[in-house]
């Protein structure tokens, strides 16, 4: 059986990546181990950490002074611990879907993007305001030399926005602006690659000064 409702912890040579996914986008996080006082144990593949435990961990430990923590793994249970708390949760014994396969068949970009990520901020945030609950699908077209976002709502109005960027190819699909804002504030980077593999594809979210994450959004029906 597999599980979404979980974030992975997908132990990769000198790396551990944190990965979550809901069924239309799926991200990962790549943090490197060589700053670890232990190396991690070669046998260590994957676990399922569960969503309940990562919101603790996020309240608990994020805003402690102290900045080391304890991690201890076992074979159904994992502990962290720092100066002040020491969390122990069950780790959930399931398979999570293979991310891997779906990201590697991504391989023929149609079109590529690259900008700032607060000039893309910016624009989603306004297209946002005549986007409402059950019509949340902008249209998103790029024709070589500019990229318009825009949506047409029957009960609020109509807009279109040109976000300025370089691109590379030509394509037209339909996505949520919340979602793909969401991706792009929490990027690290200022400059940001967008990457496009047809109408009915994912598209793929890089950071151009950092290959540590990633992001990868379904696009929607029109």
């Amino acid at each position: 059986m597999r599980n979404l409702n979980a974030v992975c912890l997908d132990f990769i040579e000198d790396t551990v990546r944190f990965v979550a996914t809901d069924g239309m986008r799926l991200t990962y996080y790549d943090v490197q181990t060589e700053n670890f006082e232990q190396q991690m144990p070669d046998n260590l593949e994957q676990i399922l950490l569960p969503l309940s435990a990562v919101q603790f961990i996020k309240k608990h430990f994020k805003s402690s002074k102290t900045k080391t923590i304890a991690i201890k793994i076992g074979s159904s249970d994992i502990s962290i611990e720092n100066e002040y708390v020491l969390y122990s949760a069950r780790l959930i014994q399931q398979t999570y879907p293979d991310y891997k396969r779906l990201i590697n068949g991504l391989n023929e970009e149609v079109c590529i993007v690259n900008g700032n990520k607060d000039e893309f901020i910016k624009r989603l945030k306004l297209i946002e305001v005549l986007s409402e609950k059950g019509y949340t699908a902008v249209d998103l077209d790029i024709n070589g030399e500019k990229l318009l976002i825009s949506i047409r709502n029957n009960n609020v109005g109509t807009g279109e926005f040109e976000i300025p960027c370089e691109i590379e190819g030509n394509v037209k699909l339909f996505l949520n602006p919340k979602m793909l804002a969401q991706a792009l504030q929490v990027m690290e980077s200022e400059e940001v690659v967008l990457k496009f593999f047809g109408s009915d594809k994912p598209i793929v979210l890089l950071q151009k000064e950092n290959d540590n994450y990633l992001h990868l959004l379904m696009p929607m029906r029109g």
